[in-house]
């Protein structure tokens, strides 16, 4: 009993392609966040991926938990939250502690994953809401 098991197959889908999208992101980030600051710069743009997968992540779960048109602002709303919240927040506390991860430019790595979790999440949203739309007016 895995991770798998808690989500549907498409939420997996969503998952996979989130996490696929933001490791091809960094594939890019990585190599210029080592040219820049060494280790600390791929210390820096990793811990900014994880952040923004699991927020993604959490927001996608969100989203999927409520169906249909009543739980739409539960949807947006909660997604929105997790989405945005949870990466601000660690955005916040590292910026206000200091210390080498912030030096190394952790906030603008957590731009550029967030940025890319942004679009996947909301074609994976829409794409979602498209399908349900369709469903309903197939059963009228």
């Amino acid at each position: 009993m895995g991770v798998v098991s808690v989500l549907s197959q498409s939420q997996a889908r969503g998952a996979l392609l989130l996490f696929a999208s933001l490791l091809a992101a960094a594939t890019l980030v990585v190599p210029w966040a080592y040219a820049m600051e060494s280790v600390w710069g791929v210390y820096s743009a990793g811990v900014a991926c994880g952040v923004c997968g699991g927020s993604g992540l959490v927001a996608l779960w969100l989203a999927r938990t409520c169906p249909g048109p009543s739980g739409l602002l539960v949807r947006v709303t909660g997604s929105l939250v997790a989405r945005t919240g949870i990466p601000l927040l660690v955005c916040g506390l590292v910026y206000a502690h200091g210390g080498r991860l912030a030096e190394a430019g952790f906030v603008y790595y957590l731009l550029v994953f967030y940025f890319v979790g942004l679009v996947v999440e909301t074609v994976l949203l829409v794409g979602d809401v498209s399908s349900q739309v369709v469903a309903e007016k197939t059963t009228v």
